[in-house]
């Protein structure tokens, strides 16, 4: 809905310029001692466009994007970036949503997920699995076919209300 225009804002600098702030004031530090370890927390909705959730979609693509660049600049200075990319999670967040929430993860396995791939400075982290394969084959899919599906199988903004939120 492009009429809340603050409400549409707020998820992009909540998702996406907050990190590019947060980066900017760690990174001189890193660079000067050589290493460092960057983790963002995006989301497998980055990987399309998902109807009802098309800005917070955009916010997480731009940040999963960032740190990718990120990544692959700043290895040879002896900095790792991890992104972080859960589907949904069950939280105070996930609870309000109205709508089908597919391999929803209780918390505590995936915070474990998190912790092993930011241990092992994983270049990302996908999870649940079975929605990290849907996201990246729908990904990989040509666009009209992806768009045929999306409008008949996924749950569309004219179908429920308004998904688009901070975090999944």
């Amino acid at each position: 809905d492009f009429e809340d225009a603050h409400r549409l804002r707020r998820i992009l600098d909540i998702n996406l310029t907050a990190n590019l702030y947060l980066i900017g004031a760690v990174l001189p530090g890193m660079l000067e001692r050589r290493r460092g370890h960057i983790v963002g927390v995006s989301s497998l909705a980055g990987y399309r466009g998902l109807p009802g959730s098309w800005v917070y979609s955009a916010s997480k693509a731009g940040l999963s994007t960032l740190l990718e660049g990120l990544r692959i600049d700043l290895r040879p200075h002896g900095v790792d970036v991890t992104t972080i990319s859960p589907g949904f999670i069950k939280t105070a967040i996930t609870a309000r949503n109205r709508f089908p929430m597919p391999f929803l993860m209780d918390l505590e396995p995936a915070v474990r997920i998190m912790c092993r791939g930011i241990e092992r400075r994983a270049r990302e982290v996908r999870m649940p699995w079975q929605l990290a394969l849907l996201m990246r084959l729908l990904r990989a899919i040509p666009d009209p076919l992806y768009d045929w599906i999306a409008s008949r199988m996924l749950p569309r903004a004219d179908k429920a209300p308004a998904r688009d939120s901070t975090a999944h």
